[in-house]
């Protein structure tokens, strides 16, 4: 669990106190055989019918919003106005004023409602399911239903329902970039914690749920968000341009109110026509239109950029994001694809990368019967890791089905005795075949060290360049190094370009990510974030300086630092807070749980719409629905587009109202007859 504070509070991975027999006591429910119905149905009394839900679409409240309508300073001076046509009997008026403001909520409620019901569409799209034991059966529920104790049943594909602690596993390995902003997967062991959100990307496992709803990782998130949103509220530069403006010309409308009859009387005119004259310049000179102008300006402006796959929840995210002066974006799903690739393969003397990628099929536990249709079919497995995906996808991209086709063969030929998994002591996994031929791949630096020959060089390039990097090796007694296979989390197409859009109309730029800083930094490099020639010192920051910064010293670097690595929820929260006291407008990207804090304390929060986190689409102010940091940029022309015009209007608007004071002050500074009676003066102004 986190918080808003400088330090986090529970870490990710803790270590739990007591067995795991002993915690399923505790939860009154069995390793073998799960909860009883009995036991099911206290709970479900106790929580509810949906108590792993975190979070409910809030109806949307037309008297709620109506009443955070009238707080702004311009509707207070409408209800003013029309308070003051009901007391002189112009009840026509009165309601007509009404009618406006009612009008104006009705705009403000109809874009959240279509913004609310795109999110819902989003989180409904897929529905998911899983498999728990309960009185000793398999049973398929929705997620929402999943109680404490229940025994979770996942394979490889499957989104992991609650936080659990693993029972058993097989070659277990989980996607955990929702939380950590790391695109390649996590190797699991027995014991070791599951996080509601993240998904199976390799292997099968039992779990007994211990945490489910707000009290999963994920849902000290929407708590956290609850708390953000009751603090933090932002007020546009419209918003505090036209609080300054209501003030001035209110009292402005309040001294020509008095001045003008005053001065007209002095001068010898009646009393009568003169307060008329002095009451309806007021009212010319309230701007009772304003709201209506910016409001419809807004809504027109939110519904061309729906139309562009950018939904804006609130209509002042439109014109926020439009005076944005700085970027600070995820990696790992905004910038990247999240979605590994191989990149390059590395083989010593003697060595063909032909032989390299068949010892390594050789040294996976991959299915013969998975190969053989994936030969026949052309088409990609989907109970494989996310390596063996980028292997395969990359066999496919080139046509050479013959390397599987070998591989087969020698399959056939060697048959499978032993799989050892991956162990996160000794960095390897082992696939014994035949007469103790051994095939084994893993971390570069244990398996070059069992070897004979050697590829450091190479290695230290891929580091470098931020890539992933498993080596290969084969042999009996002694191994024969067979080369590197280097992956990489490939940029999103047009993000360079659109990046450098993004400079040239003053928006900084800088990334903020989970993820290790040599792979934080390729990143940046690819995307012109940083380039290498523009690289500093000063340039990254990664967590442990981070937090050895006060709130103050981050303030003071901040505009210098391009690339943030191994950033916590805390972190992102800080640096956007340095930001936003620095005087910038403040955009924070992202489509994870860790993005959910930033992205609600930002001035305008950016989610991806389509493989955003739930929680990420309900912190954040507007969703590209196709998750293209183009489409953000398109958006920020839009939106800056739709600001210059709203400038625009208001400015004419404001110069009417200027030129009526004005030619009032003219003729009473002369002791000119007025130009305009009361009543053409109460028809400009309507």
């Amino acid at each position: 669990m986190i918080t808003t504070h400088d330090t986090v509070i529970d870490a990710f991975g803790l270590p739990f106190s007591n067995t795991i027999y002993d915690h399923a006591s505790e939860l009154e429910t069995n390793i073998t055989s799960g909860l009883t119905q009995r036991r099911c149905d206290e709970l479900m009394q106790k929580y509810g019918p949906t108590p792993n839900k975190l979070y409910e679409i809030k109806q949307i409240s037309f008297f709620k919003t109506f009443l955070n309508e009238i707080r702004e300073p311009l509707m207070i001076l409408l209800l003013v106005i029309a308070v003051f046509y009901a007391i002189w009997g112009e009840f026509l008026d009165s309601i007509i004023v009404f009618i406006i403001i009612s009008l104006m909520a009705v705009v403000e409620v109809s874009n959240e409602y279509r913004a609310k019901k795109a999110v819902l569409l989003l989180g409904q799209s897929v529905k998911r399911n899983c498999t728990v034991r309960r009185d000793d059966t398999l049973v398929q529920i929705n997620h929402d239903h999943v109680l404490l104790g229940d025994i979770l049943v996942l394979a490889v594909g499957q989104y992991i329902p609650a936080d659990a602690r693993i029972i058993d596993c097989q070659s277990l390995q989980v996607n955990e970039s929702i939380l950590t902003g790391e695109s390649i997967p996590v190797d699991k062991s027995p014991d070791d914690h599951l996080y509601a959100g993240t998904f199976i990307s390799k292997g099968k496992c039992t779990a007994l749920v211990y945490a489910i709803g707000k009290s999963t990782q994920v849902g000290s998130n929407f708590v956290l968000l609850d708390k953000i949103r009751e603090t933090h509220d932002i007020k546009t530069p419209l918003q505090v341009s036209m609080k300054q403006i209501a003030k001035y010309l209110t009292i402005v409308a309040i001294v020509s109110s008095i001045i003008v009859p005053l001065i007209g009387w002095l001068r010898g005119a009646a009393i009568k026509p003169m307060i008329l004259y002095g009451l309806s310049l007021a009212f010319c000179l309230i701007p009772e239109e304003l709201p209506i102008l910016i409001k419809s300006v807004l809504a027109i402006g939110s519904l061309d950029l729906s139309k562009k796959n950018v939904l804006i929840k609130k209509l002042n995210a439109a014109e926020m994001l439009g005076c944005v002066t700085f970027i600070l974006t995820d990696k790992t799903g905004t910038l990247t694809r999240n979605q590994l690739e191989l990149s390059k393969c590395i083989v010593p003397n003697g060595t063909t990368e032909r032989e390299l990628i068949i010892n390594w099929i050789l040294a996976s536990d991959m299915e013969s019967t998975t190969l053989s249709m994936f030969v026949n079919e052309h088409s990609l497995p989907t109970s494989i890791d996310p390596f063996e995906t980028a292997m395969l996808t990359y066999l496919q991209n080139n046509n050479q089905y013959s390397v599987v086709q070998e591989a087969l063969l020698i399959m056939e030929q060697e048959q499978h005795v032993q799989y050892i998994p991956f162990d996160n002591e000794t960095k390897i996994s082992t696939v014994i075949r035949g007469r103790n031929n051994r095939f084994i791949k893993g971390a570069p630096d244990v398996v070059m060290s069992q070897c004979t020959g050697d590829l450091y060089s190479s290695l230290q390039t891929c580091t470098k360049q931020g890539l992933r990097v498993i080596a290969v090796a084969y042999g009996k007694e002694s191994l024969v190094l067979s080369g590197l296979l280097a992956f990489e989390d490939p940029c999103r197409n047009g993000v360079q370009e659109q990046i450098q859009v993004c400079k040239q109309a003053g928006i900084h730029v800088s990334m903020i990510t989970g993820d290790h800083d040599m792979t934080a930094l390729s990143i940046a490099d690819k995307t012109r974030i940083l380039p290498k020639e523009e690289y500093a010192q000063d340039a990254i920051l990664v967590h442990d300086q981070l937090v050895q910064l006060s709130d103050d010293q981050l303030q003071e670097i901040v505009d210098r630092v391009s690339v943030y690595a191994r950033a916590t929820p805390v972190d992102k929260y800080r640096v956007c807070n340095a930001l936003q006291q620095q005087g910038h407008i403040v955009a924070v990207t992202g489509d994870g749980v860790n993005d959910a804090i930033a992205l609600a304390s930002a001035h305008v929060g950016v989610a991806m719409g389509k493989s955003g986190s739930d929680v990420a689409r309900q912190a954040a102010d507007i969703l590209l629905l196709d998750d293209r940091f183009e489409t953000l940029s398109l958006a920020i022309k839009e939106s800056r587009k739709l600001y210059s015009n709203l400038v625009k209007s208001i400015q004419f608007y404001l110069s009417c109202k200027l030129g009526l004071l004005i030619m009032f002050s003219v003729t009473l500074a002369f002791g000119l007859p007025f130009p305009l009676t009361p009543i053409q003066v109460c028809y400009i102004s309507n």
